[in-house]
């Protein structure tokens, strides 16, 4: 079983390939989130572990950006 990272509505985890470490975050679409295949069973980003201080900068940045209205 996979080590999953908990932060409010999201997901996480982290695992070491032969290639290199891969990373995933994902919104469960059930409450129990704590079941060995909650996993599969959500809207998943996988990501590489060399990209989380560029995806962190990001975040960051949408924060603090305006939003575009939508519609009238």
């Amino acid at each position: 079983m996979t080590l999953k990272v908990k932060q409010g509505p999201f997901r996480g985890d982290k695992i070491e390939y032969k290639d290199g470490i891969g990373c995933c975050i994902w919104v469960p679409f059930d409450d129990d989130d704590d079941s060995d295949d909650s996993d599969d069973n959500g809207v998943a980003f996988d990501f590489s572990y060399d990209d989380i201080d560029e995806l962190i900068s990001l975040l960051r940045k949408l924060k603090l950006s305006e939003a575009t209205k939508y519609g009238d």
